[in-house]
């Protein structure tokens, strides 16, 4: 599991719920670190990153991780509603604060980003 969001107290409360939810999560504070993260040969089961990040979007992020591991499965957090609608068939999105239950949830339904894909959309 690899967990992206710039807000060190987010991380923390999310790496908590994860941990409570059996995911050991690896987080990381950027896009680009995540990217990195990938490329240095960590197998990621699940993408969990936020829309809204200082350096490059969650889209952006997903996208990247899947062209390095295409079995990456994906959910989207964020902070504000995403100014675009995200396709819940693509990937789930969860509106912070949430439940470790809305989490799990989330978690369940993370689906592999087509890196390909140029209709993907986020915040």
């Amino acid at each position: 599991m690899l967990l992206v969001d710039d807000d060190p107290n987010v991380r923390l409360v999310v790496d908590r719920q994860l941990d409570a939810l059996g995911w050991e999560a690896v987080p990381v504070d950027t896009g680009q670190e995540a990217i990195r993260v990938v490329e240095g040969g960590m197998i990621v089961d699940v993408l969990l990153t936020d829309l809204h990040l200082p350096d490059i979007d969650g889209v952006a992020v997903a996208r990247a991780v899947a062209g390095l591991s295409p079995a990456t499965r994906v959910a989207f957090m964020s902070g504000a509603a995403p100014s675009k609608s995200l396709d819940p068939r693509e990937a789930p999105f969860l509106l912070k604060p949430f439940s470790t239950r809305a989490l799990a949830n989330a978690l369940a339904g993370a689906v592999p980003v087509d890196a390909r894909d140029r209709t993907a959309r986020g915040g």
